[in-house]
């Protein structure tokens, strides 16, 4: 049975969100929480370690969460906005009888606002009525088994060796605490608790879901919870038309991507992400360049394409952390330093299989404010055996891209990696990637994936035209 409730509108995280971002493209990130950005990552497991991974197997909550509900939501958020253009107005404003217009423009701005709010949003019949198709389709989609799918799944595609549970063995409610075989060291227990059907209430009635997917790591010789993570992960928005098309086939596509979101976080949490030491007091960094810092020493720093900075503070469109993309080829050759610099060569087990790189491209999506940054991936290539690589499959000309790049090896007989490289540090101080993995952003009004932190491209036109 699928529990169904009505969520809270939208609009205060809309704006934390873009105040957020203008923080962050202005390169001013939060300072490290020393509680949250440990100098040496928690290694619980190694390869002497027996892993397994239950599921839940109850329905997760299903809940509908709207901007505006209606065309009265829609001219209440209008006149909202009209009034405050009014009062923006005031503030640019000076002299005798200033008060006096503001007084006068603020019922017209308020009453243009309502009918174009009004105007530009669908009915609250329309909302709950593209809501139920959604439902329906989601009813049909085993969210439990799409999880265990995408954990399994990023768990070969790693080379780590884990034991997938039957589903009965995991918890039957969100707060159940099972006790399982005795056939592994420890338990990796993950559900999803929470799919939440979202929309800004437009006209077009785009709509999106929502994940929050619980996970546990147990011990399993006394049932003892060693650290729990909460991870919420999302689609891109589409009408229901879209979604519903090829028999639901884009929206089982999309809930798949998001999901192994979420199973990637929880393994690379709990037995992938190694960090090493970070260089000794007294001993430079990085080498003399000057962009190559805002890479941190546990992770890849890129060679090619360069990591640039943007200069100017008002371009658009706007990138996360203000950088600078590089222009490429449609072809584009990558390269990256073989070893981070918190690692030494003699870390790795000498025993063990060459050092392996995994490389990443996302397309770009909408980022708050008018810019752009990385959203769906569009092409990975794990296993690779030199710290370069040129993709065969060009890319699109005249596109932004973001890539990554890390590092994979083995250490106490465990496949272990670095973190994904990513421009994390700034003039205003560290984004640890842990804090998305974990979903325990400090003072932070919204959640921002690592991606956002990857590295911009963009590519060249093919015709021997400058691209628009």
């Amino acid at each position: 049975m699928i529990h169904r409730s009505r969520g809270r509108s939208l609009p205060l995280r809309r704006l934390g969100t873009a105040l957020l971002a203008l923080l962050l493209a202005a390169c001013s990130t939060l300072p490290s929480d020393g509680a949250r950005s440990a100098a040496r990552h928690r290694d619980t497991l190694t390869g002497e370690h027996r892993v397994g991974i239950a599921l839940g197997h109850f329905s997760p909550r299903v809940q509908l969460d709207a901007e505006v509900s209606g065309k009265g939501g829609g001219a209440l958020h209008g006149a909202g906005h009209g009034a405050l253009a009014c009062l923006e107005l005031e503030k640019g404003s000076s002299g005798p009888g200033t008060g006096l217009i503001t007084l006068i423009c603020l019922p017209f701005g308020a009453a243009v606002g309502a009918v174009l709010g009004a105007s530009s949003s669908a009915s609250g019949e329309a909302i709950v009525a593209g809501h139920g198709r959604l439902d329906q389709r989601l009813a049909t989609v085993d969210l439990q088994a799409a999880l265990g799918r995408a954990l399994e799944h990023y768990a070969d595609k790693t080379d780590l060796r884990a034991q997938l549970y039957p589903l009965a063995e995991g918890p039957s409610r969100p707060a159940d605490t099972p006790t399982y075989p005795a056939s592994t060291d420890y338990v990796i227990e993950a559900a999803v608790i929470e799919a939440r059907v979202v929309t800004t209430g437009a006209n077009a009635l785009p709509y999106g879901l929502l994940f929050e997917v619980h996970a546990r790591l147990i011990r399993n010789m006394d049932g003892s919870t060693v650290d729990t993570l909460t991870l919420r992960t999302s689609t891109p928005l589409r009408t229901v038309d879209e979604w519903l098309a090829d028999q639901g086939g884009a929206m089982a596509r999309a809930i798949d991507a998001a999901l192994a979101e979420a199973a990637e976080a929880i393994i690379d949490e709990w037995m992938l992400v190694h960090r090493g030491d970070p260089p000794a007091a007294g001993k430079p960094a990085t080498p003399s360049d000057g962009e190559r810092p805002r890479v941190p020493e546990y992770a890849l720093q890129p060679l090619t394409p360069p990591l640039r900075v943007e200069r100017r503070f008002l371009k658009r469109p706007l990138l996360p952390g203000h950088l600078e993309p590089v222009a490429v080829s449609t072809t584009p050759r990558f390269a990256w330093e073989a070893w981070p610099r918190d690692l030494a060569p003699a870390d790795a087990d000498a025993t063990a299989v060459p050092v392996i790189y995994d490389l990443r491209l996302y397309d770009a999506g909408p980022f708050p404010i008018e810019g752009v940054a990385a959203a769906q991936l569009v092409q990975e290539h794990f296993g690779l055996p030199q710290p370069g690589f040129t993709p065969q499959r060009p890319l699109q000309p005249c596109s932004y891209y973001f890539w990554t790049v890390r590092a994979r090896f083995l250490l106490e007989g465990r496949m272990r990696a670095t973190e994904w490289t990513g421009a994390y540090r700034s003039i205003g101080g560290t984004v640890d990637p842990t804090w998305s993995r974990r979903g325990e952003w400090p003072l932070m009004m919204a959640e921002w994936p690592n991606r956002w932190f990857y590295l911009p491209i963009l590519t060249a036109p093919t015709d021997g035209r400058r691209c628009p």
